[in-house]
């Protein structure tokens, strides 16, 4: 029984892949991300800085106090 699901499994995986490689709006939203991903990057790292030293009761400003 389990080989039977695990084949057909496969072979629905094999279809999914052939279907999204060659499909033109997989390509296009493969595209448009891989085209985002920098500015995303960026933005949570700015996010985090942002959230771990220059927020008033983050971890940071209480070790050294910069709240007051």
């Amino acid at each position: 029984m389990k080989v039977i699901v695990q084949s057909k499994l496969l072979l629905f995986g094999q279809w999914i892949t052939r279907v999204q490689t060659n499909h033109p709006l997989y390509q296009i939203i493969q595209r448009s991300l891989t085209l985002l991903f920098p500015f995303v990057l960026i933005g949570s790292l700015s996010q985090l800085i942002q959230l771990t030293l220059f927020n008033r009761h983050s971890f940071i400003a209480s070790i050294f106090h910069f709240s007051t």
